[in-house]
């Protein structure tokens, strides 16, 4: 790679761990979403 690779590997795996991350943490914020949505869901029936 020319004297590159450092740069360009390091460049890789920054950016598929910053990817990961940011998926995983939607992952985690729709799982709660989905949670609370059930939750609101058994309460509005129960109500009714």
């Amino acid at each position: 790679m020319g004297g590159y690779g450092f740069y360009v590997w390091s460049s890789y795996i920054i950016f598929f761990v910053t990817i990961s991350y940011v998926f995983i943490v939607n992952l985690m914020k729709l799982n709660e979403k989905k949670k609370k949505l059930i939750n609101l869901e058994k309460h509005s029936d129960q109500s009714s």
